[in-house]
């Protein structure tokens, strides 16, 4: 069965702000603030979003390839770790990158590169357009979630379906 790729962001898209909030602590004037979970608390709030993610990456043969932050604090087998405790279905594979880098867009370049029968069968799920505003073929490929949110709902999910759909014809990885 052909392989696709979901580039995936986790904070505004699987850990969002309006779900389940969990008080921080403010330093600066000693309050607790609400927000969401951060990479050292070491699980995300968006279940529904965990849920819409496995059946898009199940029913269209999708590994993930983790574009976010969090990358840059926690080893990748923690990051699949906390996705799997958090609600992601454990069918769901991931890809883990061998070089790091700092701008997603160019990470997502570089692989597709390195793997061009890919082709069009990827989707990139983010919260932030500022990556992909100047590139044309990725923001042809984004689901840009609001970080409130996050990828819930049919809207969401079926703007990524229709992505992958595309081309699925094309595909060998």
């Amino acid at each position: 069965m052909d392989k696709g790729i979901c580039f995936l962001d986790i904070d505004g898209v699987v850990n969002t702000w309006n779900i389940e909030y969990k008080k921080t602590w403010n330093s600066e004037d000693g309050k607790f603030i609400e927000g969401y979970f951060h990479w050292h608390d070491r699980k995300v709030n968006n279940k529904m979003a965990l849920l819409y993610l496995s059946k898009l990456c199940i029913e269209n043969n999708l590994d993930i390839y983790i574009i976010s932050d969090w990358k840059d604090y926690l080893k990748y087998d923690d990051i699949r770790t906390i996705l799997y405790d958090s609600g992601l279905v454990d069918k769901v594979n991931f890809i883990i990158p061998k070089e790091k880098y700092t701008m997603r867009n160019k990470e997502i370049k570089k692989f597709l590169e390195n793997n061009p029968n890919l082709e069009d069968k990827y989707v990139i799920i983010d919260d932030n357009e500022i990556y992909y505003k100047f590139d044309d073929e990725l923001q042809n490929h984004l689901v840009l979630c609001d970080s409130e949110y996050g990828f819930v709902g049919n809207k969401k999910y079926e703007e990524a379906y229709k992505i992958i759909q595309k081309n699925k014809n094309k595909i060998l990885i």
